[in-house]
């Protein structure tokens, strides 16, 4: 079974993030040429990683997803925080299959290698200069190629304030329209990662799982 998804429901972490995927996912998705994702509204928050490598628990999840008539593919988006997004992605992709199989829904995984303001970290110039009030001290401490190495950006992103602090449930929806998504396709592994399950989504031909 194949078929064109525009309409994934997400799974996320925190509170943060079920008002961030959809503007972050239409974002990469346009700079695609891609228009037609319309990502399901409200996402599902699920909790933290760890709760997705138990069978039972995921299964649960994407059950869960699946009754939302109106969404006809899921999609998987947590934080890595300090484990490996390629061993993590290959092991949940296993587990995944049949439930794919059962559900024939598509079903896609895009972690956020460490975490995802790791994103903003990219674009904290582009952040700046939109949100002046923060006082944002530039340039970003660390180098394009090491800030997915960082853990604790969200830590990283207040000392960078001089006025305020970072909070994900005020913050992180509004930052996610001033990323430069341009320069996270050259340096972030996560923006590419999902502009590939986005592109999954979108090819008739493709499995039911992404990655298989």
């Amino acid at each position: 079974m194949t078929y064109i998804a525009c309409r994934p429901v997400v799974i996320v972490e925190g509170h943060g993030d079920v008002d961030s995927i959809a503007p972050l996912l239409r974002r990469i998705s346009h700079h695609h040429q891609c228009f037609n994702l319309n990502p399901v509204s409200p996402a599902i928050r699920g909790g933290t990683l760890g709760k997705f490598r138990n069978p039972d628990q995921l299964g649960r999840y994407i059950r869960l997803a699946a009754l939302r008539a109106d969404a006809d593919s899921i999609l998987i988006a947590v934080d890595c925080d300090d484990d490996c997004a390629k061993i993590e992605v290959e092991g949940m992709s296993k587990l995944l299959l049949p439930l794919a199989a059962e559900l024939k829904k598509k079903i896609g995984v895009c972690f956020f290698v460490k975490e995802f303001e790791c994103l903003f970290l990219h674009c904290l110039e582009e952040i700046a200069a939109r949100h002046a009030d923060y006082k944002i001290q530039l340039p970003c401490p660390v180098k394009p190629e090491k800030i997915e190495t960082v853990r604790d950006a969200k830590g990283m992103i207040t000392r960078q304030m001089q006025t305020g602090s970072y909070k994900e449930t005020r913050d992180q929806s509004q930052f996610v329209h001033s990323l430069n998504i341009e320069k996270l396709m050259v340096h972030s592994r996560t923006a590419q990662h999902i502009a590939n399950c986005i592109k999954f989504l979108l090819d008739e031909t493709a499995p039911l799982v992404y990655p298989s």
